[in-house]
Order: structure tokens, then C-alpha cells, then sequence
């Protein structure tokens, strides 16, 4: 039986307050190279979407292919004959 949130949820800042009483915080900024990096990488990502598609269409139509020869049930078969 899970307990009601509003105890769940006092159980947490109880446990917040304890155990990051005494805790420093520092602000980390990223690295604009770093940052400049990765938005690069998602540019080419994105842009490389349609190809990964297209690759996983014409794998799946190979294998239906490929299951149709070995099956005998038409497929390749009537084109190389």
C-alpha cells in the first residue's frame, strides 16, 4: 500500500533537510564549445533521420524477399527465372 503524497512528500523535504543541511552548491555553466558541439551533432542527427528510415524500409523489403525465395511463394523468384 503506498503511503498518500503529502507524507511521501514531507518524508522528502525532511530528508533533503537532513542530509543537505551542511551541502555547498555550485552552479556549473557548460562549455560553449562543448555546447556549440552538440548542437552541431543533433543538426547532422536530424538531418541523417530519412536516410536511417529508408535504410530500415529496404531492410525490411530484403527480408520479406529473401523469407518469399526461400518459401517459394513468388517474391524474387519470378524475376529470376
Amino acid at each position: 500500500m503506498r503511503d498518500p503524497p503529502d507524507v511521501r512528500l514531507v518524508v522528502q523535504h525532511r530528508l533533503v533537510e537532513v542530509l543537505f543541511a551542511d551541502a555547498e552548491l555550485d552552479e556549473i555553466k557548460p562549455d560553449p564549445a562543448d555546447v556549440a558541439g552538440f548542437d552541431a551533432f543533433m543538426e547532422r542527427y536530424v538531418q541523417a533521420l530519412p536516410i536511417l528510415q529508408a535504410a530500415r524500409r529496404s531492410a525490411g523489403l530484403l527480408i520479406r524477399q529473401t523469407r518469399s525465395v526461400a518459401t517459394g511463394s513468388g517474391g524474387l523468384r519470378g524475376c529470376l527465372s
